[in-house]
């Protein structure tokens, strides 16, 4: 083996191994059926640590250029996604608004660290006032955040859901990671 492709070989496994420390801890989503989809009850996170005044703050990270994350309290979803095109993100106030691109409460376009080449490190936030905010790292780092108008103070069955929004993509993701 000459010492070239011996060298690409140790650089590989260095990249594998400084990578895989991020989703230590981390779960990691399964397939059902046609697409990457998963429904929690947000009591079966074991990594989610809320500040005093916040019902979720949970880790995640992305491959897929749509993510998409809801949180349900059985009333009211609020939901992190694509507006429009792959490059605009936006936190919608329900599922309705989500699907028909309308009303956003807070957007913000040309995210293009979502390509699918590499995972992207996502923070969400939900505070019992009602405020979701969700960051998003990489190259840049962006921050989407809007008082949703609903009451978190009671809510002890929360769901949480993560999937992306292309049907017959099977693309994981690691999710309730340590902060």
């Amino acid at each position: 083996m000459s010492k070239s492709i011996f060298l690409c070989w140790i650089l590989l496994i260095i990249n594998i191994k400084a990578d895989s420390g991020h989703f230590d801890g981390c779960s990691v989503s399964k397939t059902v059926g046609y697409r990457t989809y998963q429904q929690f009850n947000l009591s079966t996170f074991h990594n989610n640590s809320p500040k005093p005044k916040e019902v979720i703050r949970t880790k995640l990270f992305f491959k897929h250029p749509k993510p998409y994350i809801g949180i349900d309290n059985g009333i009211n979803k609020k939901v992190f996604g694509h507006s429009n095109n792959g490059t605009t993100f936006a936190i919608f106030k329900s599922h309705s608004d989500f699907i028909y691109y309308k009303n956003p409460c807070d957007t913000v376009g040309n995210v293009s660290v979502f390509s699918g080449k590499s995972f992207i490190e996502v923070d969400v936030i939900l505070e019992k006032t009602g405020r979701m905010s969700v960051i998003i790292y990489g190259e840049h780092e962006f921050v989407l955040s809007c008082s949703t108008g609903f009451d978190f103070q009671n809510d002890t069955n929360i769901g949480f859901i993560i999937s992306h929004t292309e049907i017959g993509e099977k693309v994981p993701y690691f999710y309730d990671c340590p902060f």
